[in-house]
């Protein structure tokens, strides 16, 4: 078993196996997410893997099954795995996700497909708004069915949001920031908004005591606004 304070080394065996497994079926492999940008922590953050197919039928999908318990043990890892073809017919369908992708992954091996992918900013503000009400109802209801207890419900949204606030800011520049922090500098300074509530609720994350339970309550409130405010102006947001 590899350690995952060693990400590298386990994405060159992981690699090589699954070049040895699928052959010419095999088009790329990915390492995408916080070891691209720069925000890994060993032994807590996750080894994010996309795999990259010509052909996911039922012979491939069997080979794949035969090995991923092992490679969950092996390297701690469950992969993304996902045809050639369905990335780019998907686009519209996950601009977030693959937004994500693009700006923030390292290739293992094969082609690196994500120099042709180019997200519609229509399609990007569409769902964006779409998640941003969602998690504001699972932020509404959390609340309600944990009896106040607001801390998880920031520490536990957070990561997600900065996702959000990043693609948001999208709509807006050519380049954006990759370190969360500054994302939600930008984005802020961009819509106006309060910065403050996001920061603590990534704070969250990292220390979980760190506010005393009055404050957590003025930040959760204050969050609640600011992520009310920015869906308004997603919404009144024009994009081609």
């Amino acid at each position: 078993m590899y350690r995952i304070q060693e990400p590298k080394k386990i994405a060159k065996v992981f690699a090589e196996e699954l070049q040895h497994l699928l052959g010419n079926n095999l088009k790329s492999v990915f390492l995408y997410g916080s070891i691209a940008s720069g925000e890994f922590f060993p032994n807590k953050s996750n080894l994010n893997f996309l795999v990259v197919l010509e052909k996911l039928d039922p012979l491939t999908l069997t080979k794949l099954s035969e090995r991923s318990c092992r490679w969950a043990k092996k390297f701690k890892v469950a992969p993304l795995f996902l045809k050639k073809q369905e990335i780019f017919e998907a686009l519209d369908a996950f601009p977030i996700e693959f937004l994500e992708m693009k700006d923030k992954h390292i290739l293992i091996y094969g082609e690196n497909i994500f120099r042709k992918i180019k997200i519609a900013r229509k399609d990007l503000r569409l769902q964006c708004e779409n998640s941003l009400r969602g998690k504001m109802i699972l932020l509404r209801q959390g609340y309600l069915h944990n009896r106040g207890n607001v801390k998880n419900l920031l520490a536990q949204s957070s990561g997600a949001i900065a996702i959000l606030l990043r693609s948001i800011l999208f709509l807006k520049k050519e380049k954006v920031p990759l370190k969360r922090e500054e994302v939600i500098k930008q984005t802020c300074e961009e819509f106006d908004l309060n910065p403050q509530p996001f920061y603590k609720a990534l704070e969250l994350r990292k220390i979980p005591f760190i506010f005393k339970t009055k404050e957590l309550h003025f930040v959760f409130q204050n969050y609640l606004e600011e992520l009310e405010k920015l869906i308004k102006k997603i919404n009144e947001l024009k994009t081609r």
